[in-house]
């Protein structure tokens, strides 16, 4: 041993004299303490570790015959060192000696003696080991893919927390999460595939697309059934082909009213919600003119309570002919679109189209003056689900989409605003409550929070400045109803409507260098007016 240990002393060193005394072990290993010249300390940590552990498995060698036959004097190996711990804690790889070690002080290197697998059987390894020996390309891949799987753990674990939180203190919602949980769990993606879950809001490429439905199939299926427009199993395959191909569409209408969703607030389309989309989109008319329109409104509310109703285990079959719509009740992008295609296939089939209103415009001007179109006779109802899809993409959403094609509006709808108005949705809501009645917003109430947001400051200095604000305050309001005729134009906006309406009046009355500066600073005038409102 004394040999050994010369032999030890004797090996070139680097010029200098700094010794360091290390105390090296690990799990089943015997510590050994050792005292190991670094020369001027100019070597890193990881070459410290290293040596360490070499000269450990040196002096734990068995010596002679007799001794190496003995199993307690068994060779125990050359092991990596894990962890590196000073007298101040944790000490880096890439650390130099010289700059975190003191002459005299006791370092404790820590070697690893098992292995174990992750789960995808590569070995584990302590964040020391992942910065001294993950190199290069392929370890900057693995430290990324530990970091990711790590993020991934916390993000599900703050879900399921925020989830068991709201369970506990919410009967209701314990009962639609329960119902939620059930239908995703009929749905199982294939082992192996790579299932891109978009829960809600803006979907970016066809993959979002797909996941999107295919997280929103159970659920579909269980609204169309309730809304007595099932899909046989025969045409399910079809149907869902066809539904994909309009599905971008469906969730961007679903997305103008609701919002892009966030977890932990609650997400969805309430009935005035479902009703102005119908409106607009002509699948049922809440306005028109002096006719009587209780038929159409009584259509929309049995198309919400129907699409909801399967969430509640004790909903009854007559529930939504009987009860009046609960106006805090939301409903989800699956049961918003299962609404409207119960819509498309119970509508009357001659009643103007907005392709049909958009054909009357060319002939009669830039507006329409009178009566609208007339009543098409003989037109047929769509005869199956698949036809109501059909009805509903091509004759309904298509053509309001197509609409919404004018810049300002365009820039309203790009992600650099709505990501705004979600960051600032709470206060935004407080300030529209506020202005509106229990129905919507009116013209009147619109006017108002343009006016106490100063929005209108510009307008209001020059000659006849009322008139000219109030001219441009209905301009937007008309505008976020796409401009109707005045015989369907409806009296008040939903929530999605009124930021839409009040973001083109900050664009057109601010005077900003571009729209989404001008949208941007609308909304923060109106954010700061919902701070200073009554009851705030």
């Amino acid at each position: 041993m004394a040999e050994i240990e010369q032999k030890i002393e004797d090996e070139e060193r680097p010029v200098g004299n700094m010794k360091v005394q290390v105390e090296v072990g690990g799990r089943g290993l015997r510590t050994r303490t050792m005292e190991i010249p670094v020369g001027p300390g100019t070597q890193t940590m990881k070459w410290l570790g290293c040596v360490a552990s070499q000269r450990h498995a040196l002096l734990a060698k068995p010596r002679g015959r007799m001794k190496m036959r003995e199993k307690e004097t068994a060779p125990e190996g050359f092991f990596l060192p894990e962890d590196i711990v000073g007298p101040n804690g944790r000490l880096g790889p890439g650390a130099l000696i010289k700059d975190v070690i003191r002459e005299g002080e006791v370092i404790r290197i820590d070697l690893q003696t098992e292995i174990k697998l992750d789960e995808i059987n590569a070995p584990k390894q302590t964040p020391w080991q992942v910065a001294a020996f993950e190199c290069g390309p392929a370890g900057a891949r693995r430290r990324r893919g530990i970091e990711s799987r790590h993020a991934i753990e916390a993000h599900e674990k703050a879900i399921n927390e925020e989830v068991a939180k709201r369970t506990q203190g919410d009967e209701r919602y314990r009962r639609a999460y329960a119902a939620s949980a059930l239908a995703l769990k009929r749905h199982v993606p294939p082992p192996g595939s790579d299932y891109h879950v978009v829960v809600a809001g803006r979907v970016q490429d066809q993959e979002d697309l797909d996941a999107a439905l295919d997280l929103d199939w159970p659920v579909l299926q269980r609204a169309l059934s309730n809304l007595k427009c099932a899909v046989t199993t025969t045409a399910a395959e079809a149907f869902h082909d066809d539904l994909q191909k309009s599905y971008g569409a469906l969730n961007a209408l679903f997305c103008r009213y609701a919002g892009l969703g966030r977890i932990g607030v609650p997400h969805g389309a309430s009935p005035q919600d479902l009703a102005h989309a119908a409106h607009l989109s002509r699948l049922a008319l809440l306005k028109d003119g002096a006719n009587d329109t209780s038929s159409d409104r009584d259509r929309v509310h049995r198309a919400f309570e129907g699409a909801r109703r399967g969430r509640f285990a004790e909903a009854d079959e007559d529930d939504a002919a009987t009860v009046m719509p609960d106006t805090a009740a939301l409903i989800s992008r699956a049961e918003f679109i299962a609404a409207l295609i119960a819509l498309a296939r119970t509508r009357d089939p001659g009643a103007p189209t907005l392709i049909d209103e958009a054909q009357a415009r060319e002939e009669t001007g830039d507006d329409i003056h009178g009566e609208r179109p007339k009543h098409k006779k003989g037109a047929e109802a769509p005869a199956s689900t698949i036809e109501a899809l059909e009805v509903l993409a091509t004759r309904h959403v298509g053509p309001l989409l197509a609409r919404r094609s004018d810049p300002v509006v365009t820039c309203f709808d790009g992600a650099q605003i709505q990501d705004a108005i979600t960051e600032r949705a709470t206060p935004l809501r407080r300030a529209f409550d506020y202005y509106a009645d229990g129905h919507g917003l009116a013209l009147g109430g619109f006017g108002s929070a343009v006016r106490a947001s100063s929005l209108g400051e510009l307008l209001l200095a020059e000659r006849e400045g009322d008139r000219l604000l109030d001219d441009r305050c209905r301009a937007a309001f008309r505008a976020a109803q796409g401009g109707p005729d005045a015989g369907v134009a409806l009296e008040v906006l939903v929530f999605g409507e009124f930021l839409e309406a009040y973001c083109v009046a900050a664009a057109d009355l601010l005077g900003a260098e571009s729209r989404a500066r001008g949208m941007l600073l609308g909304l923060d005038l109106l954010s700061d007016l919902s701070v200073k409102l009554p009851g705030a």
